[in-house]
Order: C-alpha cells, then sequence, then structure tokens
C-alpha cells in the first residue's frame, strides 16, 4: 500500500504524478490464479485457454490447454503452435513456484506464467500474455 502526504509545497503536477505512480503499481500487481487463463498474442488478440483442474488456486494439480484464437491464422503464431503441441502431448501438469506457474509435460517445464503475467516456453522465450479468467459469480 501506497500513501501520499500533501503539503501546501505540492503542486498539482506533483500530487498527479504521484497517482500515476500508485496506479502503475497496482496495474503490475501479481497475476491472478483462478480457473484458468486466456492466452494471448502480443497483440491482445485470443490465442487459447489454459484450464486448471480443479483450479489454479491449489499448489499442483493437472491442466488442459485449449487452441481458440480470434483469427485462424494465430494459430501458428509461437503461442499457437506451443497450444497446439502441449494439447498433443497429453497429460499436463502444473505447479505453483512462486510467483510462477510451470506447466509440465512429464516432469519437464514447458510453460511458464510470470507474475507479470507472460507466457514463457521451454527455451526463455516469450510467447504470449496470461489473463486470468473471471471468477464465477457467487450466488
Amino acid at each position: 500500500m501506497f500513501r501520499i502526504a500533501i503539503t501546501r509545497s505540492h503542486s498539482a503536477a506533483h500530487l498527479l504524478f504521484a497517482l500515476l505512480l500508485v496506479l502503475a503499481a497496482q496495474a503490475a500487481r501479481a497475476v491472478e490464479f483462478t480457473d484458468g487463463f486466456t492466452l494471448r498474442a502480443d497483440t491482445g488478440e485470443q490465442v487459447g485457454l489454459l484450464v486448471g483442474l480443479p483450479n489454479f488456486r491449489l499448489g499442483h494439480g493437472k491442466c488442459v490447454l485449449m487452441l481458440a484464437p480470434d483469427r485462424p491464422e494465430l494459430a501458428k503464431s509461437a503461442l499457437g503452435l506451443a497450444i497446439s503441441e502441449g494439447k498433443n502431448a497429453g497429460q499436463l501438469t502444473w505447479d505453483k513456484l512462486e510467483p510462477a506457474l510451470v506447466v509440465r509435460h512429464r516432469g519437464m517445464s514447458f510453460l511458464r506464467i510470470t507474475e507479470a503475467g507472460e507466457v514463457v516456453n521451454s527455451v526463455g522465450a516469450v510467447i504470449g500474455k496470461a489473463e486470468a479468467l473471471p471468477e464465477k459469480a457467487k450466488k
């Protein structure tokens, strides 16, 4: 949490700058662990989904990758190819290694979702962004 002390010596520009810093820090917060993630290209377009079984709030579990691109050509992007490879590989597991989530196939790291929401492949290249799926509405 940030606190801003306001004195008479602060100009409106200084206060606006401090407010922008606070908002930027909140926007850069850690990725949420919910039921799953929408996996997006750098353009923001959806390429696929990563769904945790039963969810990603636990410390480990199974998961499923699904290719669901906004445009067909996104299936041939680095992220689309990784999703297809993971889907075809068979059973995937995941471990929450704070602050990241690691997706594994046969014990080997396959994809990683960083604290900043970046999707990183097995050789360390950033291939997309992960956005937490919204929580289900509670009754």
